[in-house]
């Protein structure tokens, strides 16, 4: 086994391989005058932050001797998502998961950085007014 296969079969690559493809999702939404060696910074913050509150949603979770799906329940969020921001995988959560996060863990307001935006549902275009239509050819 190589050198690189083992890293990331021991995580330490893996954290690598996940920083590396959130730089490159960075830079390809970066603009003109964009500073390469800010989003490298950026993206190493963001898997640091992302560490620490995986780390901080276990150990609330075992002290409090909860299950996932209890603190989910607790925070009004998905099994899913906890479980996505217990497993350290470089995501940030979107304000109102960030906002209950601090609440269940007691933390500042603020104090988990978040997505610059709420997901929010596709816009759809209005059905096309079907208000004459019977089903049967004219």
């Amino acid at each position: 086994m190589g050198v690189a296969a083992r890293h990331v079969r021991s995580g330490v690559g893996l954290k690598v391989l996940e920083a590396a493809f959130d730089l490159l999702r960075a830079s390809v939404r970066c603009v003109e005058g964009c500073d390469a060696q800010r989003l490298m910074r950026d993206a190493l913050a963001m898997s640091e932050e992302s560490e620490r509150l995986a780390k901080a949603l276990i150990e609330f979770r075992e002290a409090e001797g909860i299950s996932t799906r209890e603190l989910a329940r607790r925070t009004a969020l998905s099994q899913a998502t906890i479980r996505l921001h217990e497993s350290d995988r470089g995501a940030i959560p979107v304000p109102f998961a960030a906002r209950r996060f601090e609440e269940v863990l007691g933390w500042a307001p603020g104090s988990i950085p978040s997505a610059e935006y709420e997901p929010k549902p596709a816009d759809r275009e209005p059905p096309p007014d079907a208000s004459g239509v019977n089903g049967r050819a004219s």
